[in-house]
């Protein structure tokens, strides 16, 4: 490691602890006034209180680190202009290259971290937080309780339903794919936009009837289930089954395969899985992006102000596409993807395509006086 590099590493480690720090202050204040009146109300103690958020710093910290990577690099960037570093750099031989080269390995490096980190004591802390409120804050609660988009199995059928609520016995939009003995074809598909409990019977209601090997379907007024999956149950699996999101990305692409072989809707699923890698992997595009924003704007309130709007608009067009990815109008790799694609093919095109325009410009012509506005090759 030579000695730029760890005076690069010691002063973005030095301004990414600052701002994470600084953030995840603010996130937990913001959380925890949302949340206060629930703790109020369940009575719980303090320390129950600070286990909660202690258990969702994990999760925190690997949602904001993206945004805290790009706001250090742009100060850092900006400060090594302000005080003629990068200059004295360029004048002394080094190439901008080497700059390009520490943030995109630095990056990487951040990105595999802040992956793993997630993917273990992120979504363990999570997990583990999210049963604490369902079990000692909105369990006290049971009419408050409503599930939703969860899947059953009971013996051959398995079970979708986009809404329930255990306390009052109801739920909607019931779909049921009843398989055969090789646990791949499917012999029966129902779907209702009702459905009621009782006594370990499902009464569906408003039932469209589909049989997939005649090619028949009929509609009915109402269709009983007999299915032993108490309403309890349901309400524990609410209070211990995880959800999507906090599974990870391993053990998401096994209930995904699970899932397509039996033949079930996985494009949320998927979207899902893609978006968890990408996640991790929209560090190395913001690190490119506060290049970019370093030379756009020189000083450093203009680039910090710059930078948190390009953040807002670019987990804007993330949060789009994501949702467009879950509800099938576009693959899940692009919804997922798109976000960290443009950014990095905007930033990357904004840094060479002028030197690449100079040097086919000086070919034609030597005498050319134009000048490049992104990175100057070597």
């Amino acid at each position: 490691m030579t000695t730029l590099t760890r005076y690069l590493l010691r002063q973005n480690l030095f301004f990414v602890l600052t701002i994470l720090l600084a953030g995840t202050g603010i996130y937990l204040l913001t959380d925890l006034f949302e949340r206060l009146d629930n703790f109020l109300e369940a009575g719980v103690s303090p320390g129950l209180v600070i286990g909660f958020f202690l258990l969702k710093l994990p999760v925190i910290i690997s949602q904001i680190l993206p945004a805290v990577f790009l706001l250090a690099t742009v100060i850092q960037l900006n400060l090594l202009q302000r005080t003629n570093e990068q200059t004295a750099l360029e004048t002394g031989g080094v190439s901008p290259l080497v700059l390009l080269r520490f943030v995109i390995c630095y990056s990487v490096i951040w990105a595999c971290g802040q992956f793993f980190f997630s993917q273990f004591l992120g979504i363990t802390g999570d997990r583990v937080a999210a049963q604490i409120w369902q079990a000692s804050i909105q369990g006290n609660d049971a009419s408050s309780v409503l599930l939703q988009n969860r899947w059953l199995m009971n013996n051959n059928r398995l079970i979708h339903f986009e809404r329930a609520v255990p306390a009052l016995r109801t739920g909607q939009d019931l779909q049921v794919y009843t398989l055969d003995d090789s646990g791949i074809g499917i012999e029966e598909i129902l779907r209702a936009k009702y459905f009621v409990i009782k006594d370990r019977q499902w009464e569906l209601r408003e039932v469209a009837r589909v049989t997939p090997k005649t090619f028949s379907m009929e509609n009915l007024d109402s269709y009983v289930l007999r299915i032993r999956q108490d309403i309890k149950d349901l309400q524990f699996l609410h209070r211990a089954g995880p959800k999507a999101s906090q599974l990870p990305v391993w053990e998401l692409r096994s209930a995904i395969r699970r899932l397509e072989a039996a033949g079930s809707n996985v494009e949320g699923l998927r979207t899902l899985w893609h978006s968890k890698i990408a996640h991790a992997a929209s560090i190395v595009a913001m690190g490119l992006l506060a290049l970019v924003i370093s030379r756009l704007a020189s000083n450093i309130y203009k680039a910090v102000g710059l930078s948190l709007i390009l953040i807002f608009l670019v987990y804007s067009l993330n949060t789009l596409c994501i949702a467009l990815g879950e509800r099938g109008m576009l693959p899940p790799a692009l919804g997922a993807w798109f976000a960290d694609g443009f950014v990095l093919a905007l930033s990357l095109g904004w840094l060479f395509l002028p030197q690449i325009r100079l040097e086919k410009d000086l070919r034609t012509n030597p005498r050319s006086k134009m000048r490049a506005g992104g990175f100057r090759l070597p």
